[in-house]
C-alpha cells in the first residue's frame, strides 16, 4: 500500500508548526475544521494545499510483485527501476532486458509475469465493479509473459484482450503464456 503522508522540509520552523498542528488536527471533531486547519498550515508553510507529484492516483492499476535484474517501468519519459510494492500506472510501459524479470499484480488480482527481452504496453484498464465497467487490453511488442486471470477475466472474459504483432489473444481460461520471437 502506498504511503500517503506529506513530506515537508524539516526546518526548525516547520517542525515547530507541525508539532503544534498535529495535536490540533487530532482534536478536531469535524472534517471541515480539519481541512481548514491543514489548508491554513500549508499557506503558513508556503506549500500549495493541493500539490501533487507524479501520475494521477486514479490511473493506478497495480503494484510490482517481483522485480529482478534489468527491469524497468517507463513513466512519462523517465526510466524507473521498480521495487517490490511500487505502484504501476495505466501509462507505464514495461521494459525488461536480457537479464531481468518483472511481475505485476493488478488491482483486480490479475497477475502478469514478464520474461527477459520484453516490452509491454497497457492500452486500456478499467476495474469498476459498481459500474460494471471492466477492461484489460494490452500489447506485447516483444518478449514473453505469463498471464493469470484476476477478477476481470473471471467476471467478463470478453473484456480481456492481449495483442501481439501476429494477432490477439482473447481470454477463455485462467492462465496462459505467450512469447514473441525475434524471427
Amino acid at each position: 500500500m502506498a504511503d500517503r503522508s506529506i513530506l515537508v522540509a524539516q526546518t526548525p520552523a516547520v517542525v515547530r508548526w507541525v508539532s503544534v498542528l498535529v495535536p490540533a488536527i487530532r482534536r478536531c471533531r469535524r472534517a471541515a475544521a480539519a481541512t481548514l486547519l491543514v489548508a491554513f498550515a500549508a499557506v503558513l508553510l508556503g506549500a500549495p494545499a493541493t500539490a501533487q507529484d507524479g501520475p494521477d492516483p486514479a490511473d493506478l492499476v497495480g503494484y510490482v510483485r517481483t522485480a529482478m535484474g534489468d527491469a524497468y517501468l517507463d513513466r512519462d519519459g523517465a526510466r524507473l527501476t521498480p521495487a517490490i510494492g511500487d505502484p504501476v500506472y495505466r501509462t507505464d510501459v514495461v521494459e525488461v532486458g536480457s537479464q531481468g524479470g518483472l511481475g505485476i499484480t493488478f488491482v483486480d488480482n490479475t497477475v502478469l509475469s514478464f520474461g527477459p527481452n520484453t516490452r509491454f504496453v497497457l492500452l486500456e484498464y478499467s476495474f469498476q465493479p459498481r459500474d460494471q465497467d471492466f477492461s484489460f487490453v494490452g500489447r506485447l511488442l516483444r518478449g514473453s509473459f505469463l498471464y493469470t486471470s484476476g477478477d476481470i477475466g473471471r467476471i467478463r472474459p470478453d473484456a480481456v484482450r492481449l495483442d501481439t504483432p501476429a494477432g490477439f489473444i482473447g481470454i477463455r481460461g485462467t492462465r496462459f503464456a505467450a512469447a514473441i520471437s525475434d524471427d
